[in-house]
């Protein structure tokens, strides 16, 4: 449904008022709201890992298993780097309020 809302918007405006729109939007998107997309997406990515793996260790492709080990292993060390991040810029906004 939002998809085809956001297609109706955009025929109804033209192009370039849309996209102008748009950019206005996406520059006030706060730090905070940003970190949690990316924590969103990088449990995507830890998901896509875990699942690469099991193929792979059924398949006894035990190389390309090695590889997404170690992949695994930095992913969710930056996963804990954006969620420690997440808590600070969140007191960091509590202070501000």
């Amino acid at each position: 449904m939002g998809l085809n809302k956001t297609i109706g918007q955009y025929r109804k405006m033209g192009g370039k008022e849309f996209m102008k729109k748009w950019v206005e939007g996406i520059q006030g998107i706060t730090p905070l709201q940003q970190i949690k997309i990316s924590l969103m997406g990088v449990r995507l990515v830890i998901i896509g890992i875990v699942w690469g793996m099991v193929v792979t260790a059924i398949g006894m492709v035990w190389w390309l298993f090695a590889i997404l080990f170690g992949s695994l292993i930095v992913t969710i060390m930056q996963w804990l780097g954006m969620k420690q991040k997440f808590y600070r810029f969140k007191q960091m906004e509590k202070l501000n309020v």
